[in-house]
């Protein structure tokens, strides 16, 4: 399923500490690493008409230094035995590492969330959006700060659902997880109410009733998916969280912290609340506030939509 794993840095500690993960997945998946770093260009005055003006480029010494960076990385113990190549490839970052998972054929992306240069701005910032919109490939992230456990110490994984198809492409890679580490699954829905009642006194008094019947039919349906998975030989239980203040994000972090998880695993589309988790308020709360790191599966192009 993982074939090969990109691993973008920047030279930073911080960026670095994906470099453990994306060993541990590669072992797990039998899968070759991709480490890649986009040069920093330099900044030269260039005359525009008649005015100086500044002006990116790429220079060979910026190259020269990423790939000697690269190959110190590369030649590090940690990698024993793997298949690792490097890549440099060009400015924008964006852009850069769009062709770098291309060329690479990669299927996953392993980073984290902070660094400096190039990566301070990835998170929740232009580069990371793009990055994630457009390489039709899974993203896993490490949060800087969070708990740090490497893939191998995953003992359950949890997969927020919100019963429709897209949000259930996550159940693959997270039963393909679980078979390969003998992890469980918690499988999670949050219960909500549509934001325009909230808005209308007059349903307040019903809105209690409203939520038991979606937390039962919530039940049912991640019962089903449950037994599904029993069939593959999948341990899993499930969680109906109903959030009495906040909302979908700070159900899926309560349901994760209840229950332990090492791992959340989710797709990036869905028809009801997961279409608008990612680039949106709950993703970028799920993303800020997870203490573990949140792998981020790409749905199929047949299903995709926004």
């Amino acid at each position: 399923m993982i074939q090969h794993i990109l691993v973008p840095l920047d030279g930073s500690e911080t960026a670095e500490r994906a470099v453990p993960h994306a060993v541990a997945l590669a072992g797990l998946f039998d899968a070759s690493i991709v480490l890649a770093r986009v040069p920093e260009p330099t900044v030269v005055p260039v005359m525009s008409g008649a005015v100086w003006v500044t002006e990116e480029v790429e220079s060979r010494e910026a190259t020269d230094r990423a790939q000697a960076y690269l190959d110190e990385v590369r030649a590090r113990t940690l990698f024993a035995g793997l298949d690792v190549a490097t890549a440099t490839p060009p400015h924008p970052v964006a852009a850069g590492l769009l062709q770098a998972i291309e060329d690479a054929d990669a299927s996953l992306v392993v980073m984290t969330t902070h660094g400096y240069s190039g990566f301070k701005r990835w998170v929740f910032g232009s580069v990371t959006d793009k990055l994630i919109r457009a390489a039709h490939v899974g993203v896993y992230l490490i949060r800087e700060g969070a708990d740090e456990r490497p893939p191998g110490a995953i003992r359950r994984l949890i997969v927020p659902l919100d019963g429709s198809e897209l949000a259930e492409s996550a159940l693959a890679t997270a039963a393909e997880i679980a078979d390969r580490t003998g992890a469980s699954i918690t499988l999670a829905q949050v219960p909500t109410v549509p934001a325009y009642v909230t808005t209308i006194p007059e349903t307040s008094g019903w809105i209690p009733g409203y939520l038991r019947e979606q937390a039962n039919e919530a039940t049912l349906y991640l019962r089903a998916q449950a037994s599904a998975l029993a069939e593959s030989g999948i341990t899993s239980d499930i969680d109906v969280e109903v959030v009495r203040s906040g909302g979908v994000a700070d159900g899926i972090l309560a349901s994760a912290e209840e229950h332990g998880v090492d791992l959340i695993v989710m797709s990036t589309h869905g028809r009801t609340g997961l279409g608008r988790w990612m680039f949106g308020s709950v993703a970028d709360r799920v993303l800020r506030g997870a203490e573990i790191p949140v792998w981020l599966v790409r749905a199929p192009v047949e299903d995709r939509s926004d």
